[in-house]
């Protein structure tokens, strides 16, 4: 890595006027004009010629001192830096730290020195505070910050609503952005706290407002909205363990500290999305071997097991080798044995999945009152137990809260973890600020409301496209978030349709994290339409881009790993994606594999169409749907099996007398229909049933109840044994008080297109409804 530090006094970029200095990015698009007026510190900030940050206040008041008012300046520097790095995992792969950074000297009317620095970036701002070491002081309590962010013609705010300590329902961040006008702020959101990353809109631009480099010598900081409109503070989450109380928001620091970052990315949607810079805060990493630290995919034995379900396996360890022999027939790298895994066999466990190929990740609390294994005075002693287990990575979850003593923590521990050379993946946690540059195992955050949510909350039903768009431009424009997707359906078979399978794909893609923890069971994925794409998902990009997107409403995203382009999107309301990619090499041929919505949200139509730069694709997607696009210089990777879908409701079907055919939501019935009223030994007949050739096929059953109900289902007259289809009435109650559900089971058909499928309900019992079957070759 090369890095260029110039001390720059009359460059055109930077002038100074007495007290007022002005500061630009290299190539001038954001620029910072600070004033130092009667011993008040301020500043503003404009993008492309437009005011984005009205003059605003800066500085700190202490137990000891102030910085706020009284300041006079001392010196000021301005220097360059030109910066390029790799990381292992993120949006890309080759970094640009470039900047122009002004540090001030000033001093207070106490004689207290005092430091205020600022780097200007093309994407971007940041300030932060710097106060060195006082004789007779070795710590000092800030009770107040005075920095002010007042947003210029401030139209628009996505936020995510402050909700408390790790006692409540769930943890601060594992919560939804909402679009709030500034009356909302002030009394929907309690003392008028935002989490970070807040989305702000400005005129035609936004502001995307966190922070950067929270290194364990300070708390997290809170986002809080002030009386006058369009202007925002910053709070801390507290030296204290109970957010609710903490209203004095005091800090203890030792000096001498630096502050994290507070920063802004400025500009359009694309430009933030796109943006490292809360990584380029950050300092370069001291490490000298990380060829060890490998992104990758993991199967993930809590969430496919609705939390913890594992009757059908035996016991836990039947299931964690059930997970194992899954990752390594899908060619992921990694194990992740969640919480419930016993100390007796998980060495054992970890030599067997490394004899199939993959490395373990084991999980653990980091709440005192929960176990004490990853205290500061135990970690230690447990990471060299788990080294000599063969453990590759650590997910560490319940911190307890962001306090400075917790951020702390959590950074001896990934010091530590790098002696032990385990990569790091934090859970029930704040969100990340750009440390993976300094520690560049560390792999992934939570600090979101992710997949996992879809198996056991009453929130599911708010997992909504909406949900997804808002965390690609706000939470995971600042970091890897552990989202685990990959989810279709629950454990008994109730699928996750309130989104189209095709958008629950292209998250896969959509979510940027080190390690892709897929959220499904070996049951659900046995023969799922989509197996192998998911066999080929990367982790890592070397170039991410937001061709498209419109806040709340639509995303379309294209990521290159190596040759390869990987497009998701997702979309409100039905609309047809026109894709250009003019990304591609000009001189090249493309073959795209494009897996998209069907006619209702568990069906996935697949197509493999030949491109080139100059292509165009028209992509339909269903309201709360989206796809997945490989487009790959390949013409030759694996395709899904063909299907074909036979609907209930024909009218070449037979149905028995009092059997109807009723209307159902066209989202989640194919063709809109179901075929309902199927019990007292009445039966439902699918007649012409193509097979290419005689051999075994994969029958689906889509269907709805809501408590298990048995059937008989007959092939060519020939009993396959009675089914019990099980209840699904926990599913989305916002279409249909039964939901929907697929059962799946092996059937050998002839040759032709004469097979018959008959469903016989038992003479005293029902069955359930019905929507359609898909048949596939095994």
């Amino acid at each position: 890595m090369k890095r260029i530090f110039l001390i720059l006094f009359l460059l055109s970029s930077v002038m100074l006027y007495a007290e007022d200095i002005k500061v630009s990015s290299p190539k001038r698009k954001v620029s910072v004009a600070m004033s130092l007026n009667h011993g008040l510190l301020t500043y503003s900030v404009r993008c492309g010629g437009q005011l984005v940050v009205e003059d605003s206040p800066l500085g700190l008041v202490t137990d000891c001192t102030s910085f706020y008012t009284g300041l006079s300046l001392l010196s000021q520097q301005v220097s360059s830096r030109d910066d390029m790095y790799s990381l292992p995992t993120g949006k890309c792969s080759l970094y640009h730290d470039c900047c122009n950074e002004l540090t001030l000297n000033l001093r207070n009317a106490d004689g207290w020195d005092f430091g205020v620095q600022c780097r200007v970036y093309e994407d971007g701002f940041a300030f932060r505070y710097l106060i060195p070491s006082h004789p007779g002081t070795s710590s000092l309590v800030v009770v107040k910050e005075e920095s002010r962010m007042r947003v210029a013609r401030w139209n628009y705010c996505l936020g995510a609503k402050f909700i408390g300590g790790v006692n409540d329902p769930n943890y601060p961040y594992e919560t939804f952005y909402k679009n709030y006008n500034w009356d909302a702020l002030q009394h929907e959101c309690g003392d008028a706290r935002l989490n970070t990353p807040t989305l702000v809109g400005s005129g035609s631009k936004y502001l995307l407002i966190t922070e950067a480099a929270n290194v364990g010598t300070y708390s997290t900081s809170l986002l809080r909205a002030e009386a006058q409109e369009g202007e925002f503070s910053f709070s801390y989450a507290g030296d204290t363990k109970d957010y609710q109380e903490d209203k004095a928001q005091r800090l203890t620091v030792e000096l001498p500290v630096q502050t994290p970052w507070r920063c802004a990315i400025v500009g359009d949607l694309a430009t933030i999305f796109q943006s490292t810079m809360v990584e380029n805060l950050n300092e370069p990493t001291s490490m000298t071997d990380t060829e060890w630290i490998k992104a990758g995919r993991a199967a993930w034995d809590w969430g496919g097991q609705d939390g913890g379900n594992y009757q059908e396996y035996g016991g836990r360890y039947q299931g964690d080798i059930c997970y194992t022999d899954l990752g390594a027939e899908m060619g992921w790298e990694y194990l992740m044995i969640d919480g419930g895994w016993n100390p007796a066999n998980v060495a054992q466990l970890i030599r067997y999945a490394k004899s199939q190929g993959l490395e373990s990740l084991l999980w653990q609390s980091a709440n005192l009152n929960h176990s004490k294994e990853f205290s500061n005075e135990n970690m230690e002693k447990t990471m060299k137990q788990w080294f000599e287990w063969g453990v590759k990575g650590i997910k560490i979850d319940f911190w307890e809260d962001d306090s400075r003593e917790t951020m702390a923590r959590m950074e001896r521990l990934i010091q530590l973890a790098a002696e032990y050379k385990m990569l790091v993946n934090y859970h029930g946690c704040t969100r990340p600020s750009g440390l993976r540059r300094t520690y560049p195992h560390l792999m992934s955050y939570e600090g979101v409301l992710g997949g996992e949510q879809n198996f056991w909350s009453d929130c599911r039903i708010h997992m909504t496209t909406e949900h997804h768009i808002n965390l690609m431009m706000t939470r995971n424009v600042v970091g890897p978030a552990d989202f685990t997707p990959g989810d279709f359906s629950l454990h008994n078979g109730t699928l996750l349709a309130n989104l189209s399978f095709a958008q629950r794909l292209g998250l896969c893609v959509g979510m940027e994290n080190g390690i892709l923890h897929f959220c499904e069971s070996p049951a659900n994925y046995k023969y799922f339409f989509g197996k192998d794409v998911l066999k080929r998902i990367p982790v890592a990009w070397d170039e991410s881009r937001m061709l498209e997107a419109k806040v709340q409403q639509y995303v379309t995203i294209a990521r290159r790993h190596a040759e390869d382009w990987w497009l998701c999107g997702a979309s409100v309301q039905a609309r047809t994606c026109v894709v250009k990619p003019t990304f591609l090499d000009d001189d090249k041929k493309y073959t795209a594999y494009v897996y998209r919505d069907g006619n209702c949200h568990s069906q996935i139509l697949f197509e493999k169409i030949p491109v080139t730069s100059t292509s165009v694709l028209k992509l339909d997607e269903l309201a709360e749907g989206g796809f997945l696009v490989q487009i790959s210089p390949n013409a030759h990777l694996d395709c899904p099996p063909k299907v074909q879908t036979y609907e209930a409701e024909s009218a070449s079907n037979e149905m028995s007398q009092g059997v109807n055919v009723r209307d159902f939501n066209s989202l989640f019935a194919s063709g809109g229909k179901q075929v309902n009223d199927l019990g007292l030994g009445r039966s439902l007949t699918f007649r012409g049933i193509k097979a290419e050739k005689t051999g075994d096929y994969v029958v689906t059953f889509y269907y709805s109840t809501i408590e298990d109900r048995k059937a008989e289902v007959l092939l060519n007259g020939k009993s396959q044994g009675l089914v019990t289809f099980q209840g699904n009435s926990n599913s989305f109650n916002t279409y249909d008080s039964d939901g929907l559900g697929w059962y799946k089971m092996v059937v050998p058909l002839q040759a032709g297109e004469n097979n018959v499928l008959t469903i016989q309900s038992e003479k005293e019992g029902w069955a359930p409804n019905f929507d359609r079957i898909t048949v596939q070759p095994l």
